[in-house]
């Protein structure tokens, strides 16, 4: 990842305090490197959900399929229609509850619905026969995750009928796990196992669904058994592994890093506290600096006096509360610190690096939450060859090409 992020020059010409960058070339890796483990007959999406894992949906989207995934998964409708809107044309899987009044936009959009009752499909088929169209849909079954899907028994009771509404194409069959990122996959051989009942029990009663379809980024990499058609790749679309526990199926490289700015430098004479609450009292002369990223940003309380940001190469302990826009950090040990110079947050600087698993068990969380929670307000900044390309404002909803 060092050498994917611009100069230190090329930074300095970006006016934000605070950004994110974000390598497109490692997006096009991962998928590549997914492509090559799962082989020619087994499909990729790439999971774009919630801003792309707060990389950009659209960004994320687009390097995704420019390395190889042929589908993109979502959880709400909307985000479909934000991908549709930006001109992307590949298959959108809403993977999650559509709500009645979005019916009619997914069968306008072409997006597949994940149908999970009776309901649902004649609310479709009746879109899709006025405005003349069918839509492709999926359905998915409860195999031990207890969440959104339904059990193959209830399943039986009311596809047949359905099966025969006009204007839907019964696609995909797809299940989720609940803990393939345990060291212990012994649940999760049992949901592979529930799942293939599921289908051919299906296909006994006359039903072959055509994408097929149950692991997601943990499975992928440690149960390859369950690849069947497609898999289903979302953090390690981002270059990141579920767990410790999880077997490295793919050599993965992470795309994304959090930078800032030092925006004041100043003595802090023993006695003196740092931010609200004092929770912080220096108990000799120090030097920090004022980094302006918060809690607002995706930097969480939780490193209140515990967390890292890297100066100068070199670790810089953060001193006081984390609050909603700024935080302070000891740069005692940073060598010549000055108003400008780079921060790195997540990512690496020097010989130093604070990587997103670090930063989530600081946290309290998951790498998921982590790249979720990172502010919209942050600009994206993507890179193509450590060179700047373009710039998302999440917040604003648009991508410009870059201008320095």
């Amino acid at each position: 990842m060092e050498g994917s992020i611009p100069s230190t020059d090329a930074r300095s010409m970006l006016p934000w305090p605070s950004w994110v960058e974000v390598d497109l070339d490692a997006l096009c890796h991962n998928v590549r490197a997914v492509r090559q483990t799962v082989g020619p007959n087994c499909t990729v999406m790439a999971v774009v959900k919630a801003q792309g894992y707060g990389h950009g949906a659209e960004a994320a989207a687009r390097a995704a399929l420019e390395g190889g995934a042929a589908w993109l998964g979502v959880a709400r409708v909307r985000e479909g229609v934000l991908l549709r809107e930006a001109g992307i044309e590949a298959p959108i899987l809403v993977l999650g509850p559509m709500a009645p009044a979005e019916v009619g936009t997914v069968v306008e959009l072409g997006l597949r619905p994940t149908v999970v009752s009776p309901e649902q499909a004649a609310a479709l088929s009746m879109v899709a026969r006025r405005v003349g169209t069918t839509v492709a849909v999926h359905v998915k079954v409860e195999t031990g995750l207890g969440r959104y899907g339904i059990p193959v028994e209830e399943l039986l009771s009311w596809l047949p009928a359905a099966s025969r509404l006009p204007g839907l194409v019964w696609e995909g069959l797809y299940s989720h796990f609940a803990s393939a990122d345990e060291e212990d996959l012994s649940y999760s051989v049992a949901q592979l196992e529930s799942f293939r009942a599921a289908r051919e029990r299906l296909r006994v009663a006359g039903f072959d669904f055509q994408v097929c379809h149950m692991a997601a980024s943990a499975a992928f990499h440690g149960l390859s058994a369950s690849h069947m058609d497609m898999v289903r790749i979302g953090l390690s679309l981002y270059g990141l592994y579920p767990s410790s526990h999880v077997r490295r199926g793919a050599i993965l490289r992470p795309a994304l890093s959090v930078h800032s700015r030092i925006a004041r430098v100043f003595a802090l004479e023993a006695g003196r506290s740092v931010g609200y609450g004092r929770s912080f009292v220096a108990e000799r002369p120090m030097r920090v600096a004022l980094v302006p990223m918060g809690y607002a940003d995706g930097l969480p309380r939780s490193h209140s006096n515990n967390g890292f940001v890297l100066v100068n190469g070199r670790r810089a302990p953060i001193v006081g509360r984390v609050s909603m826009d700024q935080c302070v950090v000891d740069v005692s040990d940073c060598g010549q610190v000055a108003v400008g110079d780079p921060v790195v947050v997540i990512g690496s600087q020097g010989g130093e690096s604070i990587d997103c698993d670090e930063f989530a068990a600081r946290s309290g969380t998951i790498s998921y939450e982590v790249l979720t929670s990172i502010g919209l307000r942050l600009p994206r900044v993507y890179m193509r060859d450590g060179r700047v390309v373009s710039v998302a404002f999440l917040d604003e909803g648009r991508m410009v090409p870059w201008q320095p």
